[in-house]
């Protein structure tokens, strides 16, 4: 059966000029764990990147069928913070292969970064992922009312976010609108939002600084998710640590411009009119 292993990627679309040599480095990891009769395939650009046509590529991927004894790599996603590598095995690679291939890029190749998930069987955009990145701005209408759809669910999120998001012009926080449960360090608090209109501030703010991330109260990710805040690791975070706690979304945890909005969930897409940027 055709396989998929997804990890992490040290290339995204501020060092994309670093993927060719990267990719030279996985192709002959796959040789060198494969018979000799492998075909190895290598994309020539990002699956899912900036500029990416979503509904073209989805197609393609869902009509890709690869060979008994191909595998393929490609720079998954190149979004900002997001980078992902996925390494497809068609369905003649045998189980001993597919051992020695992945313990060789957990060790040596990709040996710094994180294998996400494996996904057995064709791409189906609905069920193939849990991760979705979407351009939503909270600065204008349209965008808020997305965001406060997504976050329905939560009925009151957790958020972790920088703590002067919290604080007025005075530098002192409107304890009326939020409701501080913790400073986890200095610069970051974890709170509850009690005024929706302070909570749009909120969203609005977070996208010029470090982001927001939403989750229920008894998230057992929280910790980690506390300590590698300031290096963007919710993608490895949320996906590997009890992925099946629930959803979870963050906001502007991407460029400033992006409005980068990134749902974490069961498998499918979920139901809003906007169309994704990417999906892992």
């Amino acid at each position: 059966m055709q396989r998929r292993l997804f990890f992490t990627s040290p290339v995204d679309d501020r060092s994309l000029g670093s993927w060719n040599g990267l990719a030279r480095s996985l192709k002959a990891a796959v040789a060198a764990c494969c018979e000799r009769d492998v075909t190895i395939e290598v994309g020539p650009r990002p699956v899912f990147g900036y500029g990416t046509d979503v509904d073209e590529t989805r197609a393609e991927l869902e009509e890709l069928r690869l060979g008994p004894r191909e595998v393929r790599v490609d720079l998954w996603c190149s979004v900002v913070h997001y980078g992902a590598i996925c390494v497809a095995l068609g369905p003649g690679i045998r189980r001993p292969e597919r051992r020695a291939l992945t313990r060789r890029l957990r060790k040596q190749e990709l040996a710094r970064q994180v294998l996400l998930r494996e996904h057995e069987g064709p791409y189906d955009f609905d069920r193939g992922g849990n991760v979705f990145g979407y351009s939503i701005s909270p600065a204008d209408d349209r965008g808020r009312s997305t965001l406060s759809f997504l976050l329905s669910p939560f009925d009151g999120p957790v958020y972790l976010g920088e703590h002067w998001l919290l604080q007025g012009k005075d530098e002192r926080v409107d304890e009326l609108a939020f409701e501080a449960a913790s400073r986890p360090s200095p610069s970051l608090a974890l709170f509850l939002v009690n005024d929706p209109e302070a909570e749009e501030r909120v969203w609005e703010a977070a996208a010029s600084g470090q982001g927001l991330v939403a989750f229920y109260p008894d998230d057992p990710a929280e910790a980690a998710l506390v300590r590698g805040f300031a290096d963007f690791r919710d993608l490895p975070i949320f996906v590997t640590e009890a992925p099946s706690a629930g959803m979870r979304v963050t906001i502007g945890r991407g460029r400033p411009e992006d409005s980068l909005v990134v749902v974490y969930g069961p498998p499918g897409a979920p139901e809003i009119d906007e169309p994704p940027i990417f999906m892992i």
